[in-house]
């Protein structure tokens, strides 16, 4: 029998394994959850859970993206202060620089006593009297803390793989500037916007550089924000595509290569990652929640690349009996027949409070 480290490998790979993955999304706060200890240690926690249900544990629930907001200097002020309403935390951020300030608001709302979801209510880059100020004046990415992926390679063994997120090109643009300015960037400031994303994808790279040299097996992609019915194929072939490319072609020159997510609406966009080709795709989100129909998906995807997912675990998994959610991870194999190369999994990461029974049930599913 495989280890369930050489099982994902196998699955990543595209070599035989001895049977199917099966890693749903265990986020902090399931772990957090499961503990009911929002103090808990969430690498040991996450081996813990997986180990405890039965799953191939593809641990991410540590960080290595670059905190843009960890170093101030002389002409690089960041100042931050905090206001709280109710369950909402709205942080405002302030830098100053010799030729003007910026400033950005993000409001973090509690959404259950282990999970809290954030939205900007201002961004950094308005203008692009903005983006210059960035240019000239903020430091290079801090040096990362790898403490953490340090002990999550001494803890995780044979029980898993390690693959840490990371931001997507896209993903990390839309934290400084807004949706609506992005999408009509390329065709406004066509200039502009190839600058922002050049800056963009040079300091994702100069960050993840001492992360990809310490060695990790996997990264986890943000990619869910220039989704299907956001961007669609036209527009993400010839505006995000080309940057996202640069970007995972050189993760995947250093580690078995890129877990590419996106939880929403994709299915008019599968030509857009069959060129992109990250090793592995997720989660294949079906009707309501997205737009996805996993036959096509098992038709359409390239076979080099591995496809997890899309057990609902908004819903489904968490009011279905054993037997249906059995029943239910039956039929997801058999249509994935078409695909040699797939993970059992979740649409998303999973849910607090879901079923016991339920997650030895999709554990067991595949035996």
């Amino acid at each position: 029998m495989m280890t369930s480290r050489e099982r994902l490998i196998a699955a990543m790979t595209g070599r035989t394994a001895d049977r199917t993955a099966v890693a749903p999304f265990v986020y902090s706060s399931t772990v957090e959850s499961w503990k009911s200890d929002i103090d808990a240690d969430v690498i040991e926690g996450t081996i813990e859970f997986c180990n405890h249900y039965g799953f191939d544990n593809i641990l991410r629930n540590f960080n290595i993206r670059h905190n843009d907001l960890a170093v101030s200097t002389e002409y690089w002020q960041i100042r931050q202060h905090d206001e709280k309403e109710g369950n909402v935390t709205t942080t405002t951020t302030r830098i100053k620089t010799p030729e003007g300030d910026l400033q950005q608001q993000v409001a973090v709302t509690q959404v259950t006593p282990f999970l809290s979801v954030s939205a900007h209510r201002e961004y950094f880059i308005k203008e692009i009297k903005d983006f210059r100020l960035f240019q000239r004046y903020q430091p290079a990415p801090a040096a990362p803390d790898l403490t953490p992926l340090k002990t999550a390679k001494e803890l995780i063994a044979d029980s898993g793989i390690l693959a840490p997120w990371c931001w997507g090109i896209f993903n990390y643009l839309s934290e400084l500037r807004s949706l609506d300015n992005l999408l009509t960037d390329p065709y406004l400031e066509p200039e502009f916007y190839e600058e922002l994303a050049d800056y963009a994808l040079d300091r994702l790279k100069a960050a993840l550089k001492p992360v990809l040299e310490e060695g990790l097996d996997m990264v986890s992609y943000t990619g869910n924000v220039a989704g299907g019915s956001l961007v669609g194929p036209a527009y993400f072939i010839q505006f995000v595509l080309p940057y996202e490319q640069q970007l995972i072609d050189y993760i995947q020159k250093h580690c078995l290569g890129v877990i590419y997510h996106n939880c929403g609406d994709g299915s008019n966009m599968i030509g857009c990652y069959n060129r992109l080709m990250p090793a592995c795709y997720e989660s294949m989100t079906e009707p309501p929640y997205a737009d996805n129909s996993l036959v096509k998906c098992a038709g359409e995807f390239s076979k080099d690349i591995t496809l997890m997912g899309n057990i609902d675990q908004i819903n489904f998994l968490k009011t279905a009996d054993a037997a249906t959610v059995t029943a239910k991870a039956k039929e997801v194999l058999s249509i994935m027949r078409e695909h040699p190369r797939f993970i059992l999994g979740t649409s998303d990461f999973l849910e607090e409070n879901t079923p016991e029974e339920n997650l030895f049930a999709l554990a067991q599913s595949v035996l």
